[in-house]
């Protein structure tokens, strides 16, 4: 491209700049406009550009659009006389302003934008146009812009003219340019900045313009493509800002959702629903009695004793409605009896003609082919209120006489079977998935052993380490595992200490230790030498027992006086294994919460965090010692002075 002239000139104090374009630059500038146009102004496609293209783009459409045609330096926008604006200014100012808030929002995640070519800008020059002054600005500008009367234009492909050959001045026709409606336009500005606000976390002002984006909405009667966002998204914001809003307009999955996240508040009245309506994948009703299974085994919250039963029965009613049977339910249980029976008359006025149908088809069959196996059925339907009367007398007449003449042997039915089942075929591959199920929702050291016995009799060369991919172990403690003799042991301390760390995270501290000291037992008790791995778990407990004591803070029935001893005895270890960083770190911070001060002092400082703990705890000795009379610990001030010059240096650098 040719070069540029500049011509800078100052009016009324204030620096303009005046730049003379080569024709060629020109009809550049202007067919990049046009493409933008034609693509409607799409913010998502032009984020797409390098970044320094991007800036060029914007700078021409102020530069064309503003009646004075000056630069307008984009790192510091000043403000603008709007009343003497015209809309077609006022579009370019009005798509900057949204450019720049969608792209701080974009900026935080990876490779936001392409980087290519010797002449894009400095990362420097980025974090100006995006500092938080700059977005401010444009929140306060956007703000404004909701209570203008007169609204922008937005430019069309033909508004912009290109010059030929013969003709090489610069026109435009603005008058192809359609007016947008104040609705249209509020409802776009609304949406960008709820978005904006969204990814700030303030979601009290985001649900606010939300809202009055739905409102504007509603308004609009003839849409242009301003207003470009996806309607499905704006509903998605609405729900994420304030769940409780409409909760039952929400589609069941949403509720079964939401229901999860406040610990299965109502739960049974959504499966109550669904199994009239039929939204919710069997697949996901399966994985809610698994999740409520997990949450009493691990104590983390109780819910009601026949809650689970009352789950599981209204899965198996809707299984029998689909004719798939997913879940375990054994009706040979009498609990399970009953609440199968309450799962079914909860419902039944409601029920299609259809339905009720098939669970009346089913109820026959069982009540004919497994009356050993689901003991006095039919006497519990007969007297129950509500299905006493769904049976006609032909079909009891028949099943009296079924009874009668009957003389197949009870053994024949000893086994639970399904209405649809046609196989009785072995599956081991289903059995050792329903194993491993069982395996990531038990917290019970007794049932972990037993499965992961089942497991390995099996024979099918599964490993305990790809079962989970939430499992995990500290490095180094993996690193000892895969060392020692492919076993039972091996498997058991991955599986206990993977759900002891899922326990700690939870601050089921009680929970957390006891499968560890389970563990320790264990490994005690082993035929090979693993005193160094023995060593590891017990200062992982000490981990735990520490973290208990800092959050319970002041009133733990930890003992601290052993705790601090023990302590003591982890950071002085000079054997071969070490303890790992998290648990030097998380050490030496109860020591100084406890006023083991000497000891920090003295202590040797094999880690860099030492020398800040040693000067804090040298701080805090000398002030009791000297009862406050003394000046402020020189080695701590040396310390923190260090960081907060750097950490200046960097602010006046980057202003």
């Amino acid at each position: 491209m040719e070069p540029e002239t500049i011509e800078s000139t100052t009016v009324n104090g204030s620096n303009e700049v005046k730049i003379n374009h080569p024709a060629k630059n020109i009809a550049m500038k202007i067919l990049s406009l046009k493409v933008a146009a034609f693509l409607n102004w799409n913010l998502a496609q032009i984020r797409a550009l390098p970044f320094k293209t991007q800036i060029d783009l914007l700078q021409d459409l102020m530069y064309f659009t503003n009646e004075e045609r000056t630069v307008f330096e984009i790192t510091n926008l000043e403000q603008v006389d709007l009343k003497a604006t015209s809309p077609e200014f006022l579009f370019a100012l009005v798509l900057f302003h949204r450019w720049a808030l969608n792209t701080s929002m974009h900026r935080v995640t990876s490779n936001w934008q392409q980087r290519y070519g010797i002449n894009e800008m400095s990362l420097r020059d980025e974090n100006i146009i995006c500092c938080p002054e700059n977005i401010q600005k444009t929140i306060s500008f956007l703000h404004e812009s909701l209570q203008w009367e007169q609204m922008p234009k937005l430019l069309s492909f033909d508004c912009f003219q290109m010059p030929t050959e013969t003709n090489d001045s610069i026109e435009f026709n603005w008058s192809k340019a359609t007016l947008i409606s104040r609705d249209e336009f509020c409802t776009q500005i609304c949406y960008d900045l709820g978005t904006s606000f969204f990814y700030q976390e303030d979601y009290k002002a985001a649900k606010e313009l939300f809202h009055k984006c739905q409102e504007y909405l509603n308004l609009v009667t003839q849409q242009n493509v301003f207003a470009s966002f996806d309607k499905n998204s704006l509903q998605v914001y609405i729900k994420a800002c304030d769940p409780s809003v409409d909760v039952h307009k929400k589609s069941l999955l949403e509720q079964l959702n939401n229901s999860i996240v406040n610990q299965f508040v109502g739960i049974t009245h959504v499966l109550q629903q669904d199994n009239l309506q039929k939204e919710i994948p069997l697949t996901h009703r399966i994985n809610l009695e698994l999740d409520i299974q997990g949450a009493l085994s691990s104590g983390v919250f109780t819910v009601a004793r026949d809650l689970l039963y009352k789950v599981k029965a209204l899965n198996y009613v809707r299984c029998i409605l689909e004719k798939k049977f997913l879940n375990e339910f054994s009706l040979a249980v009498a609990k399970n009896i009953d609440a199968f029976i309450w799962g079914i008359q909860v419902n039944w006025k409601l029920q299609s003609n259809e339905d009720k149908k098939i669970i009346k088809d089913y109820l026959f069959h069982l009540i004919i082919k497994h009356a050993s196996t689901v003991p006095d059925l039919m006497e519990r339907i007969k007297s129950n209120a509500t299905l006493g009367n769904i049976f006609e007398m032909s079909e009891l007449q028949y099943v009296i006489k079924t009874e009668e003449s009957s003389n197949i042997p009870e053994n024949l039915f000893a086994s639970d079977t399904g209405l649809f089942e046609t196989s009785k075929k072995r599956k081991p591959k289903m059995e050792l998935r329903l194993l491993v199920r069982q395996l990531i929702s038990s917290y019970n050291w007794k049932e972990i052993k037993d499965i992961l016995l089942k497991i390995g009799m099996m024979n099918m060369g599964t490993s305990v380490w790809e079962m989970n991919p939430h499992w995990e172990v500290p490095i180094p403690i993996h690193s000892v595992l895969k060392s020692l003799p492919r076993g039972f042991l091996g498997e058991l301390s991955y599986v206990l200490l993977a759900k002891s760390k899922e326990q700690l995270l939870t601050k089921n501290w009680n929970l957390a230790l006891e499968l560890l000291i389970v563990l320790d037992k264990e490994l005690k008790n082993a035929n090979f030498n693993v005193a160094k791995f023995c060593k590891m778990v017990n200062w992982e407990i000490l981990l735990i027992q520490i973290l208990q004591l800092l959050e319970e803070w002041p009133k733990s029935t930890v003992d601290k006086a052993a705790l601090a001893n023990a302590c003591e005895v982890c950071l002085q270890s000079n054997e071969s294994v070490i303890p790992r960083t998290e648990i030097v770190e998380t050490c030496a911070i109860c020591l100084l919460n406890l006023g083991r001060w000497e000891f920090l002092i003295a202590y040797e400082k094999r880690w860099t965090s030492f020398e800040i703990m040693s000067a804090v705890a040298l701080a805090c000795h000398e002030m009791v010692k000297n009862k406050c009379n003394k000046k402020f610990s020189k080695d701590l001030w040396d310390i923190g002075l260090s960081p907060l010059i750097m950490w200046l240096r960097d602010a006046l650098y980057i202003r």
